[in-house]
């Protein structure tokens, strides 16, 4: 190491050691001074600084002597190999020793080895936990330095020398600056006169890429309005990369600007003659595929490389912005990356999508290599800027690659705190404790303002403050500098918001793909908004917002999205890309979410309402937007105790919506009174509500028809309500508005209790099920009166003609078929295959024996079946469920010759016998349904009258060419006795034992 001249040293010598067969092994030293200095040796001999002499400073800029160095020693084997353990040696030498110091002769047991006889000097002061201790002995106590000590939490400094020599200054870092009143006149670390000049000569004479230290302390800047700049050298506007550190150091701000203005300049810019969007086919011949990308086209050869970061501009305005304004308008530009430059044909091409045109004055130009980094320090501004609303940021990054604001803390503002103008890939991480929030004096309180910048990454921690993020536009002039042109694209935000005076996160003008992650609010009732995606009133467009696992808590609105609102280019317009939320957390939300001209689609989460919420509120309100949930969201006003006339979801009447719920949706009801209706106002919705399970429904699910074609399911678990229920009383079972929720539900079955309430009613008409296959019983609930079924229209009843139920009975319907949408009615027809049956002319038509083993039915015997097994049979304890438009008779006897009825069975055409009793013909006849009480759980049931019960499925006629109805007559076996299939195909429900 070159060390300046002047500096004294001493010689380490140190040996090398042998194996066991007297071969030379390795050693390698690695010295490192207490206060990290830094040197390794692999020779056998080492110069070092001698530890008492003056001039060396730590890395806070404090001067110090008797510093030691801490030696480890490793013994290399002959391939480079660590032979034994690491032997560690602190080792303190006075500037009096001038001969060697032999390593190996200093213990090796951690405690500091003096080598010399110069006396160490006295401590007199030391850096306390609340400042600087003043001793009059050698040492300092631990009461005297207090916490310090005590808790390990605050380290030890020597007190600041205030000459410090430049010869311990290089030492200790060449690229280190350290701003301090003896190096910069004008620096006042009291505040109480201004720094501003002072601290821009500090800026100056830092090294490029180097380091300017603000020890600790309170800088006012004041006077002028220019801010300070990244300029390099003494003089001249030349830009460097620079990084500013200061701690402890408070900057209060009392000009009319910024305080840091970083800026780097576009360089090698070029007009476009022409460009085109192009697919660009990838290297990568494992995964064989294109990317998006731009031919730029060009007169003339461009010194540029793959790799290189470029912006490219056009005088086009951005659509829907802000109105022009003294020839100013919001103008086209995003970044490129470089991917080919053809010097012999004239083109760059570079990959990257356009969202704008780029047709006027199109230029392209790289970024330049300077960038910034702002750490550790606080800011402020004076009470009287404060009083009137004028304060300005602390810093402003322009056009900068990787720009970064670390551990930045602003402690009051009155506008932006930190500015990323055209940038690329900035990080910061800020807290803010307040910002002055008034547009009437056009003070608008934001933490960070991202202008036209890509690919950045925020992390906040605020309070009090109008947004702790923000997008933005610039309006320029055509022809401006190029940092001034373009969108915001893809910002991450992540951080913690308290008390918002409007809305803790939000994005403005030219917000593309800008993502909230994690982000957490708390307390945003007064503006009103935890997170705000937003279009002013005057324009703009924001595009591709994604908003995941936020946090929202103690907020009037959670969630608020506004675009194309009265006012704006576009008004009215409903944006076609969707702004997706993933899990949000909502908790004790007053009022809800808004969306207007949205297209919002929200995976999960949870909305749970406060206990207090405001009348007239709805979770979701909507105005021509389309919202869908899915992933199983929950919500939740279960604890919710004061309001009234509550919602779940609302929209504005006047416009179009869209409500869909994919798959299920958990609502937790609230004590009667607080949530009045689910869904309120939906004339102009569509509604795709998939399944809404709900502890309890509000007494309204639906105060108006949404648009024809939606529809809504729900059931609760308090009771045995659902949507493919409904129950009806009165004159409303002839309201068809009151009937329509049986047209809204994709069930399968579907139930409609009528009670006629003292009058004899007619069913209005049935609304057309959502579904071919759709069941509908309607059950006549009432003690007395008839509910009469009307045939015709879209209901088709068997017989042809109006049914009217009495008290008890159930009329069973089926929508739809191949050729026709319409509700027809099930037929029941009960028959009974007997083993002895008195037929015409007093013969008996009985089983043979043979007959009997072939049903395996041996115990079947001749007798004859008397009214009172018929009523028995027919009685309600066995009557039987017959399912189908059209049942075959094909099973209902024992063989084609025993005759039952005399009729043709209109399924199969085969004649029948009369000779029976009118109890059995009235339940033999073809009949709509108007009892089903059960079907028999046992068919032995039927064992003591001989029969055969049997049960159909389906509405095809039998016509079986190889298997006529006559010859399928019989069960397979005597086994199949709850359910046989007929050799048609037919199922039979009930057999005889």
């Amino acid at each position: 190491m070159a060390l300046p001249a002047g500096v004294s040293t001493f010689t380490l010598n140190f040996g090398r050691p042998t194996d066991f067969v007297g071969s030379i092994l390795g050693k390698k030293i690695t010295i490192k001074p207490s206060h990290d200095v830094l040197m390794l040796g692999t020779l056998q001999t080492v110069a070092l600084p001698h530890t008492d002499q003056e001039g060396f400073v730590d890395l806070n800029g404090d001067a110090i002597t008797d510093f030691w160095y801490t030696i480890d020693a490793e013994t290399l084997d002959s391939t480079g190999r660590t032979v034994g353990a690491v032997v560690r040696r602190l080792v303190q030498v006075t500037s009096d020793v001038t001969d060697p110091v032999d390593l190996e002769m200093i213990p090796s047991d951690t405690v500091v080895s003096p080598v010399g006889s110069v006396p160490l000097p006295a401590i007199t002061s030391v850096n306390g936990a609340t400042g600087v201790v003043l001793e009059d002995g050698e040492s300092a106590s631990g009461v005297a330095l207090g916490a310090a000590m005590e808790d390990g939490s605050h380290p030890l400094r020597v007190a600041a020398n205030a000459a410090i020599d430049e010869r311990a200054l290089a030492l200790l870092d060449p690229s280190t600056v350290i701003f301090e009143p003896s190096r910069f006149p004008g620096c006042d670390p009291t505040g109480e006169t201004s720094s501003k000049a002072a601290l821009q000569t500090a800026v100056r004479e830092t090294p490029r890429s180097g380091t300017l230290l603000i020890p600790a302390g309170t800088y006012l800047i004041q006077g002028g309005t220019a801010s300070i700049a990244n300029f390099h050298g003494p003089t001249g506007t030349d830009r460097k990369s620079i990084r500013i550190v200061g701690t402890d150091a408070l900057i209060i701000n009392d000009i009319d600007n910024a305080v840091f203005d970083f800026t780097s300049r576009f360089v090698d810019e070029h007009v476009v003659d022409s460009l085109s969007v192009i697919d660009v086919p990838n290297d990568n011949a494992e995964y064989p595929g294109s990317n998006k990308g731009v031919r730029l086209n060009f007169t003339h050869d461009l010194d540029w490389k793959r790799g290189d970061l470029v912006k490219l501009v056009a005088d086009d305005p951005i659509p829907e912005d802000r109105p022009e304004s003294s020839g100013k308008v919001a103008r086209a530009g995003t970044n490129l990356r470089v991917h080919e430059v053809s010097t012999s044909e004239g083109y760059v091409i570079a990959l990257g999508t356009l969202v704008d045109s780029y047709t006027i004055n199109v230029r392209v130009a790289k970024y330049g290599d300077e960038t910034a980094v702002l750490e550790g320090v606080s800011y402020d501004i004076t009470d009287a800027r404060l009083a009137a609303t004028s304060g300005y940021p602390l810093a402003v990054f322009r056009s900068m690659v990787s720009p970064r604001v670390l551990n930045v803390d602003l402690r009051r503002l009155t506008s932006t705190g930190i500015s990323f103008e055209s940038c690329h890939a900035y990080e910061a991480s800020v807290s803010a404790g307040f910002a002055y929030d008034n547009p009437v004096v056009s003070s608008l309180g934001y933490v960070i303002n991202d202008k036209a910048s890509t690919f950045g990454r925020a992390w906040i921690e605020a309070g009090a403050v109008r947004h702790a993020f923000t997008t933005n536009t610039s309006q320029v002039v055509a022809g401006t500098d190029l940092y001034s042109y373009g969108r915001s694209f893809y910002s991450t935000v992540s951080g913690k918001v308290s008390n918002a005076t409007n809305a803790a996160f939000d994005t403005h003008h030219g917000a593309y793909g800008t993502r909230f992650v994690d982000v957490e609010v708390v307390n945003s009732t007064v503006g009103g908004a935890g997170i705000r995606v937003y279009e002013e009133s005057g324009g703009g467009q924001t595009r591709f917002t994604v908003i995941k696992s936020p946090t929202i808590v103690d907020s009037l609105v959670p969630i608020d999205m506004t675009f194309a609102p009265t006012g704006h280019p576009d008004v009215g317009t409903r944006i076609s890309i969707p702004v997706e939320v993933q899990q949000p957390l909502i908790r004790r939300a007053r009022q809800g979410c808004r969306f207007e001209n949205a297209y919002v689609r929200i995976q999960g989460g949870t909305y749970h309402a406060a206990s207090t919420v405001v009348a007239d509120s709805a979770a979701y309100y909507l105005k021509n937007t389309s919202l869908r949930l899915h992933g199983g969201p929950v919500i939740d006003y279960g604890d919710t105790a004061t309001g009234s006339g509550v919602r779940v979801y609302d929209q504005d009447p006047t416009v179009s919506s869209t409500f869909e719920v994919f798959g299920l949706l958990d609502f937790r009801h609230s004590p009667a009174g607080v949530v009045s209706t689910l869904i309120r106002n939906a004339a102009n919705t569509i509604l795709r509500v998939g399944t809404v399970r709900a502890t309890q429904m509000p007494p309204t699910v639906l105060n108006t028809a949404p648009v024809p074609g939606s529809w809504l399911e729900w059931f609760t678990l308090q009771n045995a309500t659902s949507s493919e229920s409904l129950t009806v009383t009165g004159s409303s079972i002839a309201d068809a508005a009151i009937l329509a929720p049986l047209g809204r539900t994709n069930g399968r079955d579907l139930v409609l209790e009528c009670d006629p309430n003292g009058s004899n009613r007619t069913l209005a008409t049935l609304p057309a099920a959502m579904r071919r296959g759709t069941r509908l019983a309607i059950i006549h609930r009432g003690t007395a009166n008839t509910v009469t079924v009307t045939h015709g229209g879209n209901v088709l009843l068997s017989a042809g003609a109006s049914l009217a139920l009495n008290a008890g009975e159930i009329l069973q319907l089926v929508y739809g078929s191949l050729d026709e949408l319409r509700w027809r009615s099930c037929v029941e027809r009960v028959g009974i295959a007997v083993a002895s049956h008195q037929g015409p002319g007093g013969d008996h038509c009985a089983l043979s024996d043979d007959d009997a083993a072939e049903n395996g039915d041996v115990r079947a015997k001749p007798r004859t079946v008397t009214d009172r097994d018929w009523r028995e049979l027919l009685a309600p304890a066995s009557a039987i469920r017959v399912r189908g438009a059209v049942v075959c008779g094909r099973n209902q006897r024992p063989r084609p010759d025993c005759s039952i009825v005399a009729d043709v069975d209109p399924a199969c055409g085969e004649q029948v016998d009369r000779d029976v009793d009118e109890d059995a013909r009235a339940y033999t006849q073809p009949r709509e349904v108007a009892v089903v009480i059960a079907a028999f759980e046992d068919p032995r049931a039927l064992t003591d009258l001989g029969t055969s019960g049997l049960q159909h499925e389906g509405s095809q006629p039998c016509g079986d060419d190889a298997h006529p109805c006559g010859a399928c007559h019989r069960p397979r076996s005597p086994h199949d006795r709850d359910r046989s299939v007929g050799a048609c195909g037919f199922i039979v429900g009930l057999t005889h034992q």
